[in-house]
């Protein structure tokens, strides 16, 4: 699990295409496709925080 998520902490995009998808094409897909897809980002900000560190 993401250290992000284990902390509470709120992640924020401000990006129109990412305010697209979110509008328009993610209402449309299965629900099990998003969770892994939201795992998979939470993963990988995760590590580039790490590395960042």
């Amino acid at each position: 699990m993401s250290s992000v998520m284990q902390q509470g902490e709120l992640v924020a995009f401000n990006e129109g295409k990412l305010k697209f998808a979110a509008d328009w094409i993610l209402p449309f897909m299965p629900r099990k496709m998003l969770l892994k897809a939201s795992r998979k980002a939470m993963e990988k900000a995760d590590k580039e925080a790490i590395c960042r560190r």
